[in-house]
């Protein structure tokens, strides 16, 4: 058998190398029996399509993000609520639970895809051409925002005090170059894959979002794998993905490093300003924590003890 494996990663990030790890050990553990074929940089499907791919057969593996979910399963995105974790152990931890269990069995009934794992792709930081010192929501306003489509990111770039401007990730180095957005938000690795540190001025560092990917499988396609090649992916995923993880971290300083050294200036808000305000948008919305999986916010919250805001 062979399995396709779309990404619209770029070379040099921890993921496209994890995507040739996985491919090789699934390779060596099942002797041979599955092959897969990689195709990083959205040279398969864009990354505007690649998930509706994924669940018509079009390709059999990708990275999914938690809100690509929303549409059909919003449950998903606990993961992502905004300043909810304080470390990347603390997402793991939530994926790894009974109900992070129960938010993979809502994937597999509703959207017909299965999320085998979790990645890091590392912290959120904020990357600006502007000059100006960003220290609260309220110095961002008017500040064009690029943040990936999706209902899920405007309203994050918005509790930031931004103005929020949707742009492919293929695109968001010309749109920083010549000012269509002054600003985007990316881990620290991705940015320094993506050479961001060249168009732009200042790292703001808010931490906003410890930001997952979950290698996903095609349901059907899952189904017709013995368990041992179940086993095997399994086990592949869970080394790469410690590898990538691993790589997140030893690469944050080195990156920040990389970025003074072209002039960038790099600092840190007042986090606890960022923090209320997204929090209060998030879980102050009713249309955003009542779809979450009964008992699971509150679980969370006494895990990582974030602070319940006042509505």
């Amino acid at each position: 058998m062979t399995l396709k494996f779309s990404c619209p990663c770029t070379t040099g990030q921890p993921q496209t190398e994890a995507m040739q790890r996985f491919a090789t050990e699934v390779h060596q553990l099942t002797n041979g029996a599955i092959t897969v074929d990689l195709f990083p940089n959205g040279s398969l499907l864009s990354e505007t399509v690649e998930f509706e791919g994924l669940q018509k057969d079009s390709v059999d593996i990708a990275y999914a993000a938690p809100d690509v979910f929303a549409p059909q399963a919003q449950a998903m995105e606990i993961l992502l609520t905004p300043y909810m974790f304080t470390s990347w152990s603390q997402v793991q931890s939530t994926f790894n639970s009974q109900y992070g269990q129960q938010l993979v069995q809502l994937a597999v009934q509703k959207l017909g895809v299965r999320p085998l794992d979790i990645q890091d792709l590392g912290a959120r930081e904020l990357d600006l051409t502007v000059t100006k010192h960003i220290n609260t929501p309220a110095d961002m306003a008017g500040i064009k925002l690029r943040m990936p489509p999706g209902p899920y990111w405007a309203k994050l770039g918005a509790a930031m005090g931004a103005q929020v401007t949707p742009v492919a990730f293929n695109e968001i180095y010309l749109a920083l170059q010549t000012g269509t957005v002054q600003g985007q938000d990316n881990p620290v690795a991705t940015d320094i894959a993506n050479k961001f540190y060249e168009v732009t001025k200042q790292l703001v560092l808010t931490n906003h979002v410890f930001s997952p990917v979950m290698p996903t499988i095609n349901e059907s396609v899952w189904q017709k794998l013995s368990t041992s090649e179940q086993q095997a992916i399994v086990k592949a995923f869970q080394d790469a993905d410690t590898w990538a993880d691993q790589q997140v971290q030893n690469t944050q300083d080195a990156g920040i490093a990389l970025m003074k050294q072209h002039g960038m200036q790099v600092y840190s808000p007042d986090v606890k300003a960022f923090q209320s305000a997204v929090l209060k948008s998030f879980l102050c919305d009713p249309t955003w924590t009542s779809p979450f999986l009964p008992g699971m916010l509150q679980s969370v919250e006494q895990s990582t003890g974030a602070v319940v805001p006042t509505c």
